[in-house]
C-alpha cells in the first residue's frame, strides 16, 4: 500500500492537486470501454435504464481494501434514470448541464451556469470524463474523473442535489467514473473528503484512506 500512497502523493504535487480532508485511494485493472446506450451524441453517450451497465470494472469479486469492492446488490438503476458521460467534444448544453448540477450539489444557492462559462470549461475535459445522473429527465447528480497521470486519476466534485439524495445516485456516479478512468488507462484512482457520508460511501466502494505522511 505504500508504494500506491506514494504514487498518489507524487500525482498531486504533480497536478497541483488539494486534498479536502482525507485521502482515499482505490485500485482497479484496465476496463473496457463503457457500451454506448440506444441515445449517443457527439462527446456523450447517454445510457438509459436497462441499457446502463452493471457499472464497475471486472473485479472477480475483488473485495480487499483499497480496491473497487463487488456491487452485487447493487447501483439502482431504475428505468428513469439516464447516465450521461461526456467528454470535450460534447454538446455545450450538456457541459452546462453538469456544472449546474455541480454547483448546486455543493451550494443549493448557486446561480445558474451561462453558455459561455461552459463553453469556457471544455478545456478542462481534455483527456477527462464527466458525468451527470438525470432522473426522470431531471439532472440530480454529477461529478468528475480528472485526466491521467502516470496511470493515476482523479475523482471529484461528485455530488447530488439534496432532494435526491439517499437514493444510491452517488454511488452510481463514483462508479461510472472509475469504470471511465480505467478505460483512460488509470490503475490507481485517488479522491478526497472531509463528509462523513462520502467517507462511508467511498469505503463501501472499495476506497481505502491514506495518510497524507
Amino acid at each position: 500500500m505504500e508504494d500506491l500512497r506514494l504514487r498518489a502523493l507524487d500525482y498531486l504535487r504533480e497536478r497541483g492537486g488539494v486534498v479536502d480532508g482525507e485521502l482515499f485511494l482505490l485500485t482497479v485493472p484496465p476496463g473496457p470501454a463503457v457500451p454506448p446506450g440506444p441515445a449517443v451524441l457527439p462527446g456523450a453517450a447517454v445510457l438509459s435504464g436497462a441499457a446502463v451497465p452493471a457499472l464497475g470494472v471486472p473485479v472477480a469479486q475483488r473485495s480487499e481494501p483499497g480496491s473497487l469492492a463487488s456491487s452485487s446488490g447493487g447501483v439502482p438503476r431504475p428505468p428513469e434514470v439516464d447516465v450521461v458521460l461526456i467528454d470535450e467534444t460534447a454538446p455545450v448544453g450538456l457541459i452546462r448541464e453538469n456544472l449546474e448540477v455541480n454547483e448546486r450539489g455543493f451550494d443549493p444557492s448557486a446561480g445558474p451556469v451561462s453558455y459561455e462559462q461552459a463553453a469556457a470549461f471544455r478545456p478542462q475535459l481534455v483527456g477527462a470524463r464527466a458525468v451527470t445522473i438525470r432522473v426522470a429527465g431531471e439532472p440530480v447528480a454529477a461529478g468528475m474523473a480528472l485526466p491521467v497521470w502516470l496511470g493515476v486519476a482523479e475523482l471529484a466534485g461528485i455530488t447530488t442535489l439534496s432532494t435526491a439524495r439517499r437514493r444510491g445516485l452517488g454511488r452510481l456516479v463514483t462508479i461510472t467514473l472509475i469504470e471511465a478512468a480505467a478505460t483512460l488507462g488509470a490503475d490507481l484512482i485517488i479522491l478526497s473528503t472531509s463528509d462523513a457520508d462520502a467517507r462511508r460511501l467511498y469505503t463501501s466502494v472499495g476506497f481505502r484512506h491514506v495518510p497524507m505522511s
